[in-house]
């Protein structure tokens, strides 16, 4: 989907770092997920989801604010800042939120943790 969608390289680019940063990975009937251990549970931190993106936004992904501060073992501030510019998380106890990530774009910092 993701190439039909004109964002088949970055997507790749994409699974392939953000797969050697997580514990797992999985595939859901939308999105690619990568997955976090959780006190012996396996929980997602963030989705990519090919069928929200083009090649005008990038790619359409989905953070879990909460469990990535506990998976970088950070704060909520540090793990906002490794996102993208054009993030809207507005605060901490946000469940859930969908971000793009543009061309040429990584998720900065995520190389540097774990």
């Amino acid at each position: 989907m993701a190439e039909s969608n004109g964002v088949g390289d970055l997507s790749k680019a994409l699974i392939e770092g953000l797969t050697r940063r997580f514990d797992w990975s999985g595939t859901t009937g939308s999105s690619k997920t990568f997955i976090g251990e959780f006190n012996g549970s396996r929980k997602t931190v963030v989705s990519l989801i090919p069928g929200e993106s083009n090649p005008d936004d990038g790619v359409r992904f989905q953070v879990y604010i909460n469990r990535l501060v506990k998976y970088l073992k950070t704060d909520a501030g540090e793990a906002t800042s490794l996102l993208p510019e054009n993030k809207c998380i507005a605060r901490a106890e946000v469940r859930q939120r969908r971000h793009k990530l543009g061309e040429g774009s990584t998720l900065p910092g995520l190389a540097e943790r774990r």
